[in-house]
């Protein structure tokens, strides 16, 4: 699959953070993320927060990405965060809702979606797009509740987790605190990368604030 950049995507289990401006980029990452999981043989979950699914899907095929066979065969599905909050009704293929934008529904309707991709791969990945949409919406503490589940949930299945993650939407603090969450952090603007702790100890400053 072409694309913009040279993308180096995350391959062990965790969550993994991607740093993008989407002015640099002539392509949207998070399709292209799921793109390239899905050329490599894994299967992914796209959580949606800026966009609903039918919106999504037609970047997929802008990308060239055949998702009605790819859906077909279980190894596409999609969480819709977005549709529900703007009352878009649509009857896209292999969609879960979550009812509300809320970090609770999200996470519901994400382990919806896994088990239908489970039955037939273990072994998946799970592309957030955006993090920093669900951080404004639901505020830095719900947010990090949010990664942190995924951050638990992903070595322990053996998934691949991406988020994307826009700089210029947060703080330093707020920076800070995601990137504390995450087994690696990428700056794909720069195409830098730095390796992180996966998560502080259950008593670390961070998490008593």
């Amino acid at each position: 699959m072409s694309g913009d950049t040279d993308l180096v995507v995350p391959s062990q289990p965790g969550l993994h953070l991607l740093f993008d401006d989407p002015e640099t980029r002539a392509l949207p990452l998070g399709p292209r993320l799921a793109g390239e999981l899905l050329d490599r043989g894994q299967p992914v979950v796209n959580v949606l927060v800026d966009q609903a699914t039918p919106q999504y899907r037609a970047e997929l095929a802008r990308l060239d990405v055949p998702t009605d066979d790819h859906e077909g065969q279980g190894r596409l599905a999609y969480v819709d965060a977005h549709a529900p909050t703007v009352g878009w009704a649509h009857t896209a293929p292999q969609t879960v809702f979550a009812e509300t934008p809320d970090v609770d529904a999200i996470l519901l309707a994400l382990s919806e979606a896994q088990a239908g991709v489970v039955e037939k791969a273990p072994k998946h990945a799970v592309v957030v797009d955006s993090f920093s949409s669900l951080l404004v919406t639901n505020g830095l503490n719900e947010a990090y509740r949010f990664g942190q589940s995924i951050a638990s949930m992903a070595p322990r299945m053996g998934v691949v987790a991406v988020a994307r993650v826009i700089p210029g939407m947060h703080d330093e603090r707020e920076a800070t605190a995601l990137r504390h969450l995450a087994t690696t952090v990428t700056d794909v603007s720069r195409s830098t990368t730095a390796d992180h702790e996966a998560a502080r100890e259950p008593d670390s400053d961070w998490q008593r604030r």
